[in-house]
């Protein structure tokens, strides 16, 4: 009984610590489902720097895909973006998946082998 007792603190302040981390990933899941004027007096204490709290629902009191059919359908800017990240991906794991198997296998010569030891565990 002892031995739990000492594990609490721990348990508490990794509790903290996960919380502290998963916030935004919670917040980018809800914000988007929000009404745009919902989502803008959610957000409104923080852009006008009222002073006051933003008080943030965990559910969305009028659910809506507004805002995606705005990023999808009225913003060709996102396109642009999406397939630049996607070339870039895809032009960098063609680069690199060659170079790690060559690594791995130790086919380059000009480097030494803790190089291709480290690429081959890292990947």
């Amino acid at each position: 009984m002892r031995k739990k007792a000492a594990g609490l603190p721990l348990y508490i302040v990794m509790a903290v610590l996960c919380t502290a981390v998963l916030f935004p990933v919670i917040l980018a899941v809800i914000l988007p489902f929000q009404a745009h004027t919902e989502l803008k007096d959610t957000l409104s204490p923080l852009v006008n720097f009222t002073g006051k709290y933003a008080r943030i629902d965990l559910l969305p009191q009028y659910p809506s895909a507004e805002n995606f059919k705005e990023l999808l359908v009225y913003s060709p800017e996102f396109y642009r973006v999406f397939w630049n990240s996607l070339l870039m991906v895809g032009g960098a794991y063609s680069f690199s998946r060659p170079l790690w198997q060559c690594l791995r296998r130790g086919r380059l010569q000009g480097l030494n082998s803790r190089a291709g030891g480290f690429f081959s565990m890292s990947m």
